[in-house]
């Protein structure tokens, strides 16, 4: 006849199959601690941890700084603001010699929409000018910045590097109103100039 095994004894060998099982260690041996020395410096594609958002309230800001440089006359944060690209074509001395001597071509403007794209690497910005027509211009996100994309004709008088100031000039877009220059005579004057005629 088999023997029973009795209530007590029935309750510890359950206590100690479910303790065998709760003593099972699935967890992978300790991890080293990793070095507290510096790591090397590398390039990333990524944004470093102190840039800009890619995002709209991002460059949003990004254009209000614009903006209110524009209305400050303030060149040097202009010209912070400019990509890479539009700052290589104009030293930042000349820029801001344009900036505070040219008030036609830098107006307050109201700006109407940002427009980024679907990767958050650019966004295109309406704003009316000062007439009430309206135009459109480029924040481009680089190295970790929104940074405002010169126009093309704006680059075409910032080639011009120390001369821009004299031609604008000349071709009255430097004056106390906040109005565009006109665009005829301004392209034509450029035109002249970079083809070495006056």
């Amino acid at each position: 006849m088999p023997t029973r095994i009795g209530g007590p004894l029935c309750a510890v060998a359950a206590a100690l199959v479910v303790l065998a099982a709760c003593a099972k260690n699935d967890q992978p041996a300790a991890t080293p601690r990793p070095s507290l020395s510096p790591l090397p410096a590398s390039p990333s594609p990524s944004p470093s941890p102190t840039g800009e958002p890619r995002t709209y309230d991002s460059v949003k800001a990004a254009v209000d700084r614009q903006d209110a440089a524009v209305a400050a006359r303030d060149g040097a944060t202009m010209w912070d603001l400019l990509t890479s690209t539009g700052q290589a074509v104009m030293p930042q001395k000349q820029y801001v010699d344009v900036v505070v001597h040219c008030s036609k071509i830098f107006t307050t403007e109201k700006t109407l929409s940002i427009a980024p794209n679907n990767s958050m690497t650019a966004a295109t910005v309406s704003s009316t000018d000062a007439a009430g027509g309206t135009f459109e211009w480029q924040m481009v996100y680089e190295n970790g910045r929104w940074k405002h994309q010169p126009s093309d004709s704006a680059t075409k008088w910032m080639k011009l590097g120390d001369k821009a100031l004299g031609v604008l000039r000349d071709s009255s877009s430097c004056g106390p109103l906040h109005t565009p220059a006109d665009p005829v005579k301004l392209s034509d004057k450029i035109s002249g100039h970079n083809q070495g005629t006056n």
